[in-house]
């Protein structure tokens, strides 16, 4: 028998708020103008809301979700009608998610994901009801889903596979990025700096933006996000609990894995810490990767890996990166360190004014040495990491250089496979490999070192060979 729902009701208040919201901000210069009246702005306040309660309340009752033996039927009735149908077994995950909104009135807002790369990273729906009766509803779909019971309760015991501190969660979030990022995040905080001290109003507030853009805002956010930081595994469900103001939990099966990452930043790496993370298609979150396990010693992150995810993850004895790769990447590294030098000298005799010359020339000569020098460097650090291997069902990249990346990957789930060679690349007879695959996020590609070909065209081989075969099973994957 069909069952039919409508969002909580909270969803009209939470939508309202989001337009009063917007309206403020629209219109915050009308605000703090003395020439316009108050009674003018009171007047375009009134009609917006005179507008927008009525439509919102009628979105809200319009909008129904029929849960049927076979599907969801999301249908919106109103002036602009749509009408979405969702197979259960297309349904990667059932998240769960509980807002500012949610905690408030006692609600739980369900997210259904589509094991599906278009629009990866917002669920094709969501549905908002009370706590008890949203809970009882994911366990129901979780049982189509991964055939297995996961009653809410009992999940909620279960102990987590490793203990991730509040403390590890906020260092994650400090230092958890990209170097690229947290680079310029120190130059926008320098740059700030500098303008205060030399006295620009103006670019000491652009320059205040965007460290607080490219930083504070983005690290007060993964530590929002992975505060209370738990994870776990039942079968071949795998769930990820965490959030301070806003709770997520988020279960997805393992088959649903195209592969497993340990991310290493430079500073990290220094300190000896790893994030554990997984490419998982359908994981519509807000998040483009799922991280299994923010910072952590990165010993404990490879045995976590080890237990988490046994189906990936294999001892790492593979291939290293051979000598003859130093030649292209230091012809590389040493044409981009001249175009750097050049233009440096070019703006440096012709494109800065007189009044900016004692600013402008220690920036210029400070990018010149230190760009190259990074460039340069970049040769050591990815010679002495690189590597591949290969293992029964997955094989291993490890690529980067200031930030390194060893990524275990599904033979099965690789789409593509690309061996490529450059000029000087062919005179050493190296070549790099690239794979595309299904990610959280899209599609999305991973390159390897380099190294000979014959090791290379081993990737190829072995996806062709398991289809050839009988290996590959479609099945494992549904």
């Amino acid at each position: 028998m069909p069952r039919v729902y409508r969002n909580h009701v909270s969803v009209v208040v939470s939508n309202l708020l989001t337009a009063v919201i917007i309206l403020v901000l629209a219109t915050s210069g009308m605000l703090g103008d003395p020439e316009v009246p108050i009674a003018q702005v009171i007047v375009l306040y009134s009609i917006v809301f005179l507008i927008a309660v009525p439509l919102t309340i009628v979105w809200w009752w319009r909008t129904t979700y029929t849960f049927t033996e076979t599907e969801i039927n999301i249908r919106v009735d109103t002036v602009f009608k749509r009408d979405k149908h969702i197979s259960y077994s297309r349904l990667a995950s059932v998240n769960v998610r509980r807002s500012v909104v949610d905690v408030v009135f006692g609600t739980s807002t369900l997210m259904f994901n589509v094991n599906s790369s278009v629009n990866s990273t917002e669920p094709e729906g969501s549905l908002r009801l009370r706590r008890a009766e949203a809970d009882a509803l994911r366990e129901e779909l979780s049982m189509r889903i991964f055939r297995t019971e996961m009653k809410v309760e009992e999940d909620l015991e279960v102990e987590s596979l490793i203990d991730v501190s509040n403390l590890d969660v906020i260092l994650h979030g400090i230092i958890g990025k990209p170097t690229y990022m947290l680079l310029f995040s120190s130059l926008m905080l320098i740059y700030a700096v500098a303008m205060l001290f030399l006295d620009n109003s103006g670019g000491f507030l652009t320059a205040l933006m965007l460290f607080v853009l490219s930083e504070l805002v983005p690290m007060a956010r993964i530590i929002l996000r992975y505060y209370n930081y738990r994870v776990y595994r039942n079968g071949d469900t795998i769930t990820v609990e965490s959030g301070l103001i806003s709770q997520y939990r988020s279960s997805f099966n393992v088959n649903r894995v195209n592969s497993v990452r340990i991310r290493q930043p430079l500073i990290a790496r220094l300190i000896g810490r790893s994030t554990l993370e997984a490419e998982v298609v359908g994981m519509a979150n807000g998040e483009s990767s799922p991280i299994l396990c923010p910072l952590k010693r990165s010993s404990e992150v490879l045995d976590l890996a080890r237990v988490l995810m046994p189906e990936y993850v294999f001892d790492q004895d593979g291939t290293r990166q051979p000598r003859s790769a130093l030649i292209p990447m230091a012809v590389t590294q040493g044409l981009l360190s001249l175009a750097v030098v050049s233009t440096v000298i070019v703006l440096s005799m012709y494109c800065v004014p007189d009044d900016a010359s004692s600013l402008v020339h220690p920036t210029l000569v400070s990018a010149g040495v230190l760009i190259p020098v990074l460039l340069l460097l970049h040769i050591p650090l990815a010679q002495r990491s690189r590597s591949i291997a290969f293992g029964g069902d997955t094989f291993m990249f490890v690529y980067g250089s200031y930030d390194l990346k060893t990524e275990f990957m599904l033979y099965d789930k690789i789409q593509t496979v690309r061996i490529s060679a450059g000029p000087v690349q062919r005179v050493t007879g190296t070549s790099k490999c690239t794979v595309g695959m299904m990610s959280s996020s899209g599609v999305t590609s991973v390159t390897s070192g380099l190294f000979d070909r014959v090791v290379l065209d081993a990737v190829s081989d072995r996806v062709v060979g398991r289809i050839r075969d009988g290996s590959y099973d479609y099945r494992r994957y549904v």
